[in-house]
């Protein structure tokens, strides 16, 4: 009996973990330290981060990726963060990176969640038409 399930082929598993590796995956001090170095270089990544946060806000079709991302935002939108930067930039980007590790905690935490909805709806299927019968789609 073959049960596949599409989030967890390897293209979409490459893809969520290609993702997750770009910038946070990497200790805050590899590409942080850049922008620390240059005081007016971290201010700038910062104003034109919430320039990025508010111009998506506005835009409807990106509402579902912002909710995947509350922690991280609220965190880059927080003034007394935005402080920080500049009495501490390496301690603001490790402040970071810990809203990113929260906001991906819960994007795997759903991950779960569906799997458990895909495989109870599974067994569902599967006891009322028999076991022998291949699922390639979930719920």
């Amino acid at each position: 009996m073959a049960i596949v399930w599409a989030r967890d082929s390897p293209f979409n598993q490459k893809i969520r973990s290609n993702r997750r590796s770009n910038v946070r995956g990497n200790p805050p001090g590899q590409w942080a330290s850049k922008l620390c170095d240059n005081e007016t270089l971290a201010h700038e990544f910062l104003t034109e981060v919430r320039q990025l946060i508010t111009s998506l806000e506005t835009n409807g079709s990106y509402g579902r990726v912002l909710q995947d991302h509350t922690q991280t935002i609220a965190y880059i939108q927080s003034n007394p963060n935005a402080t920080v930067l500049s009495s501490n930039c390496t301690g603001y980007f490790a402040g970071l990176q810990n809203a990113q590790k929260l906001d991906q905690n819960a994007e795997e935490q759903q991950e779960r969640y569906a799997e458990n909805l895909d495989r109870r709806y599974t067994e569902i299927i599967q006891s009322l038409v028999g076991t022998h019968y291949s699922l390639n789609e979930g719920f």
